[in-house]
């Protein structure tokens, strides 16, 4: 099986978000995004906290889901470069989305 890349896993986590939580990315702040913030994270900002939503969104029970997704990181990485790289992605497509782009 091959690994996604960064910008596939948050496509991956952005459809899935548009099917629970339509017009998600409007409410996030991308001045205080950050992946490794259980607050200011995706689901932090969408939910009061990275926990929340994991529960919210039924991914609490799910084994690297959440990894899948582009909500977290992968733990076999190197962490401080992967969770720039994932919030990097998160504003780019939520930029591109406001901007009238659908990516």
């Amino acid at each position: 099986m091959t690994a996604k890349t960064i910008a596939e896993r948050v496509a991956a986590g952005a459809a899935f978000l548009d099917e629970r939580e339509p017009g998600w990315d409007k409410r996030i702040d991308l001045d205080k995004l950050s992946i490794d913030s259980g607050c200011n994270c995706v689901l932090g900002q969408l939910y009061q906290g990275f926990g929340l939503g994991l529960v919210a969104t039924g991914l609490v029970d799910t084994i690297d889901q959440d990894v899948d997704l582009g909500f977290y990181w992968d733990d076999e990485g190197t962490v401080r470069e992967e969770v720039q790289d994932l919030t990097a992605a998160w504003q780019r497509l939520i930029a591109a989305r406001r901007a009238g782009d659908p990516r």
